[in-house]
């Protein structure tokens, strides 16, 4: 949407109207010095787009054009009352922005030195909502993740008190310990009678073996004297054998069966006499088929006959609807669908046109036959005169006669006083009167007639009104309006104003309606002339169909009834022919039928034939079917009777006979069950020889003596080393009982446990340490992991109003700042990106602090836009730049230019002077269309011109081409990275050490000279445009991260310098106390900061207190000082990483998307430029 002109008739603080036009789609600067209108466009603008609102004043008469590339739309205010037209038309308003995103399309000067306001703090905890999921996480952080400054100290002192009281209770001990000496050997004998008595067991097991072993031997000759196969024997051999006998039995009697039944079905065939032949199902079912086919012919000559009598009724119904036209109607040729088609749309075409004819007829009753538009100028020229009598100024008050009443006054009393003393009398009184009335103008201004009491200015106006009154009545609109223009009545011209407006829109509707009516006009003679077109056309369709017009009638309507009688007779002569051809088939069905029959023996009539026929035939089948069935079952049940011969000899080879020899069968399971009694003995002594055998498996020489390797044995032997065994092992009571005693005395040394209590208390104080320790990581862990989670969450899910804003604050400010939301309170806050330092707006610099504003309102508007597909309004922007330095200025404005041309957007700057335009000029290369408010509205120059500002040119750095490097960062001044320094502080020629072109690009023309803003430049929108390549922009990404990296790499083992500062903190956390403070301080500044040196001198030499005093920093205070230093990262005891753990270190923590060689690069390049 572009603002094409605004005319301002009526506003406060405006005493002329002006209007504003020819506006430049595009980039517009509207010039002027303060008090020139500037603001009041803004102001007028805000009451036209945001319609009325409590607060608003009466006095308003405002007009802006607008055109969207297709329509033109007009906005007009006067007072309250806000309407739209669009094309000259009254409409709907076309969505301008709400009235709470207006302050981001119209930014005043003051919206953008303030701090930060409502608006402002309301968008920060709406993102800020956004951004942490819903989530409260200061105070979820705050109420999980917290822990003491100093926690674990006074545990960490308490585990060195238990150490030394352990190590006391410990030396006391050591005599104790002495005594203990001889319970080894105590032990050893011990054992050795235990080993004794271990053995005795032993042989105990050996001598049951030996007799186990003797056992089995005498069961295995009684077992050897029963038959050879009586393991093969089950004991089921007899009642197996019996059960298959009695299964033959049922065989053989099912076999006899079977029999019989196969000569009953063969007896059963020869009953039907058709053994020999017989008609097979195909025959039968064709027999059947022509006799169903027989009876749907003769329902289907029914049916015909029925037709034909329709047919006929159908015939005379179509010749009495056309009643004397049957004849001619028979004449003409046979009508086809496409000409019934074509009279019925004849006649449905006529039938709208009809319909079109009346509707317009109807819609023209009433209609203006004039048109106003006369009259309607003269209401409008009579609008145009009362708004201007209205905007008149009101006169001064009356200016006092002072001069004539003065002079008037002197003479009365001159006049008087020579009366009085010359006489008469009447002439004193006389002058005494004079003077009165020459006073009284000067008490009562108003009892002078007007003419003397009207100031040049108001006799001006009076002008003015006269002849804008004479103008008016010149109209003849109103009769009356004279005399209260004459009488200056403002509310009786505000009345007659709204009743001319009134009857101004009351002409713009009748003028409307005068064209709607014209335009229905020509469409009403359009219709008709359709009408005779199409009446033309029916005539020579008639004239094709061979018929007279005369005889149509409705022409659709004859067509119909001749198409009908047409098609009855067209019926009635199929239906005949159908009904022959279906008599002819029936009689031929019938005889086929008939000659079919008579083959077979007993013909009856046709139906009970063939399914007598039918049942012969089945029956013959099934007698067949039964006797091959019946053959099948005596062939399965002789095969029966073989397998049961062959069950049985199978039985009996299993058993190790001959299938004759079923006796010797018997007589072997009679011995069975004694045969089974001794080998379960026998088993049983086996099973105990076995676990014998386990039991001394680690013994082969008491197994040999057992008689268990094939040997006889030797019981004489065993019991002999049994009874030593037993004396061995008799003395081991009385070693127990001597050792036992001597433990006694050994308990009763240490009774009291002071050891046992020294090191659970030292056990108890490294537990709480250690607990201390776990709860200081776990919620330093999850600190990390919330801030981990909560940063990751904002990268994914961070905003779009956020995004846009913190990129174009960055362009803005060259990326030296970044846009972040404060994590304290409501608001957004500025990031230094060289320094790493938050700072709130209230500490930013005039133009940063603009630069920020600006950036979250042009934020707001683009997103509004993007989400909610809305058009674009133009943006006013006041004295926004005014006060920032002209680099950033460019950078602004080179960024409006693109938000105009490629965001197809107005922007309309307003400038006190032509430094910006000089500025935009400067930065874009262009002149933007110029609007000078004071030439525009007459206003008069100043006593001086102001003086053009001379624009400083922009720094301009070298060109790196045939120079060395080093030669040429000499040149730049770059510093060497500093390994105490953030990494953002690197300057950016340390990881384009390589591409020194690239690097005077980014410094040159996007005014990035550290590593700080190359990451904000990296993370934004435009990084592809200052760096089309993407392998490019990957590998500074990756540097960037290497090099801070290495830079914690570079920090281990190397301590920070202690100052004053860090002194006042730990005092601050309770390390120092006030006393202490001034002689530490002194020591630090002595040794330069060296943390290391500092904490040896304070144990070693005493230092000056404030209170004036020598003394050394007590031992509690020192540890906690070491302590603080540790914990600060100032004092890092651990060795010092060498390049080759540097550069191992920085490879292990980067992507596997990283080039290592061009990393290891890079780490050369750092080691190189810190080597000492």
């Amino acid at each position: 949407m572009k603002l094409q002109h605004i005319d301002i008739r009526r506003l406060p603080g405006i005493d002329r109207s002006f209007s504003v036009n020819e506006l430049d789609p595009t980039i517009n600067f509207v010039t002027g010095p303060n008090a020139s209108g500037k603001s009041s466009l803004i102001r007028a603008l805000r009451y036209l787009l945001a319609g009325h609102r409590a607060g608003d004043p009466h006095q308003l008469s405002l007009t802006a054009g607008f055109h969207d590339g297709e329509h033109r739309w007009t906005v007009d205010r006067n007072g309250t009352h806000v309407t739209w037209q669009c094309d000259g038309r009254p409409a709907d308003p076309p969505a301008p922005p709400p009235p709470d995103l207006l302050d981001s399309y119209l930014i005043g000067v003051e919206d953008l030195v303030r701090i930060q306001g409502r608006g402002e703090q309301a968008l920060a905890r709406h993102l800020r909502r956004e951004l942490n999921g819903g989530l409260d996480l200061p105070a979820l952080r705050e109420a999980l993740f917290t822990s003491a400054p100093r926690a674990g100290h006074r545990e960490r002192r308490a585990l060195e008190q238990a150490r030394r009281q352990r190590e006391e209770v410990e030396r006391h001990q050591h005599g104790v310990a002495e005594q203990e000496r001889r319970l080894p050997e105590l032990d050893r004998a011990i054992a050795q009678a235990r080993d004794a008595e271990q053995e005795g067991r032993a042989l105990d097991a050996a001598l049951r073996l030996y007799e186990a072993e003797q056992a089995l031997r005498g069961l295995d000759a009684r077992l050897a004297e029963f038959p050879p196969d009586m393991d093969r024997l089950t004991g089921r051999e007899a009642a197996r054998l019996d059960e298959l006998e009695q299964q033959r039995e049922r065989v053989r009697d099912d076999l006899d069966r079977a029999g019989r039944s196969r000569e009953q079905a063969r007896e059963q065939l020869a009953a039907t006499g058709l053994q020999e032949r017989r008609p097979d199902e195909a025959e039968l079912d064709r027999l059947r088929g022509r006799l169903d086919e027989l009876h749907q012919q003769e329902q289907a000559l029914a049916t015909a006959e029925r037709e034909c009598t329709d047919a006929r009724s159908a015939r005379e119904h179509a010749i009495a609807r056309l009643d004397t036209r049957a004849a001619a109607a028979r004449e003409l040729p046979r009508l086809d669908d496409a000409s019934l088609d074509r009279a019925r749309d004849l006649a449905r075409r006529r039938r709208e046109l009809e319909d079109r004819h009346a509707a317009l007829q109807a819609r023209l009753q009433g209609a203006p036959d004039t048109s106003p538009e006369e009259d309607l100028q003269r209401h409008e020229r009579g609008a145009r005169l009362l708004h201007d009598w209205l905007t008149l100024a009101e006169p001064a008050e009356p200016a006092r006669p002072v001069l004539p009443t003065v002079v008037g006054a002197g003479l009365g009393g001159s006049i008087a006083v020579v009366g009085g003393i010359l006489g008469p009398g009447w002439l004193a009184a006389l002058g005494g009167g004079l003077m009165l009335l020459a006073l009284l103008p000067l008490v009562f201004p108003r009892l002078l007639p007007p003419r003397l009491r009207r100031t040049d200015e108001g006799r001006a106006r009076d002008a003015r009104r006269d002849g804008l009154a004479r103008d008016f009545a010149a109209l003849g609109l109103e009769p009356a309006a004279g005399e209260a223009l004459r009488e200056a009545d403002a509310d009786a011209v505000r009345a007659l104003l709204e009743t001319v407006e009134r009857r101004r829109d009351e002409l713009r509707m009748t003028r409307r309606r005068f064209e709607e009516a014209e335009t229905l006009r020509g469409e009403r003679d359009r219709v008709d002339a359709e009408l005779r077109e199409l009446e033309e056309e029916a005539a020579a369709f008639t004239r094709e169909a061979g018929f007279d017009p005369a005889l149509a009638g409705r022409l659709d309507d004859f067509l119909e009834r001749t198409r009908a009688l047409q098609q009855a007779e067209l019926t009635l002569h199929q239906a005949e022919a159908r009904r022959a051809e279906i008599a002819e088939r029936t009689r031929t069905l019938a005889r086929e039928l008939q000659d079919a029959l008579a083959r077979w023996p007993d013909p009856e009539a046709r139906a009970p034939a063939v399914e007598a026929l039918r049942t012969r035939a089945r029956d013959a089948a099934e007698a067949e079917r039964r006797i091959a069935e019946m053959d099948r079952e005596c062939r399965r049940l002789e095969t029966s009777l073989e397998e049961i011969d062959r069950q049985q000899a199978r039985e009996m080879a299993d058993a190790g006979l001959e299938p004759d020899q079923r006796d010797l069968l018997d007589h072997r399971l009679q011995q069975r069950e004694a045969w089974q009694a001794l080998r379960q003995e026998r088993d049983d002594a086996r099973r105990r020889r076995d676990d014998g055998v386990r039991e001394l498996e680690s013994r082969p020489d008491l197994l040999t003596l057992a008689g268990s390797r094939d040997g006889p044995g030797d019981r004489d032997t065993l019991e002999r080393r049994r009874n030593e065994a037993a004396d061995r092992a008799a003395r081991l009571e009385a070693l127990q009982e001597e050792r036992s005693q001597i433990r006694e005395r050994i308990e009763q040394t240490g009774r009291q446990q002071e050891r046992e209590q020294a090191l659970a208390a030292e056990q108890n104080a490294r537990e709480d340490l250690e607990r201390r320790r776990d709860e200081a990581l776990d919620a330093e862990a999850g600190r990390f992991l919330l801030d981990d989670i909560q940063e990751e969450f904002r990268r994914e899910e961070e905003p779009e109003l956020l995004r846009r804003a913190r990129e174009a604050f960055a362009r803005f400010t060259h990326h030296q700042w970044a846009l972040r939301l404060s994590e304290d309170e409501d608001g957004f806050v500025g990031e230094d990106r060289v320094q790493g330092a938050l700072r709130p707006p209230g500490e930013l610099s005039t133009a940063t602090r603009m630069q920020l504003l600006l950036a979250l309102r042009l934020a707001r508007v683009e997103t509004r836009e993007a989400t909610e597909g809305a058009g674009h309004w133009p943006l006013l922007i006041d004295e926004a730049l005014a006060t920032t330095d002209p680099e950033r200025a460019r950078v602004m404005f080179r960024t409006l230019q693109e938000l105009a041309r490629d965001g197809d957007r107005q922007i309309l700057y307003l400038a006190a002077s032509d430094y910006e335009v000089q500025l935009w000029h400067q930065a874009t290369g262009e002149w933007p269309h110029r609007v000078d408010l004071q030439a525009l509205r007459g206003l008069p120059a100043e006593a001086t011109e102001p003086a053009r500002f001379e624009l400083p040119a922009a720094p301009a750095i070298p060109e790196p081409a045939g120079k060395d490097l080093a030669a040429w960062a000499r040149e730049l001044g770059v510093p060497r990275p500093d390994p105490t320094g953030p990494a953002e502080d690197v300057h950016l020629l340390h990881v384009l050490f390589d591409d020194p072109a690239t690097a005077r690009d980014l410094m040159q023309v996007w005014r990035v000279d550290r590593v700080g803003p190359l990451r904000s430049l990296l993370d934004g929108r435009i990084a592809h445009r200052a760096l089309p390549d993407e392998h490019r922009r990957a590998t500074l990404a990756y540097r960037s991260l290497a090099l801070e990296h290495w830079l914690a790499a570079r920090r281990i083992g190397r301590n920070r310098t202690v100052d004053r500062g860090l002194l006042e903190e730990a005092r601050d956390a309770g390390v120092l106390t006030d006393n202490a403070l001034e002689g530490v301080a002194q020591r630090a500044t002595e040794l330069e900061g060296d943390p290391q040196a500092l904490l040896e001198s304070l144990q070693q030499h005493p230092i000056t207190m404030a209170s004036g005093t020598e003394q050394r920093l007590r031992a509690g205070h020192r540890e906690q000082l070491h302590e603080f230093l540790r914990e600060r990262g100032v004092l890092d005891e651990r060795a010092p990483l060498t390049p080759e753990a540097r550069r191992q270190r920085v490879l292990e923590r980067l992507p596997a998307a990283a080039d290592p060689a061009d990393i290891q690069r890079l780490i050369d390049h750092l080691e190189h430029e810190t080597a000492d």
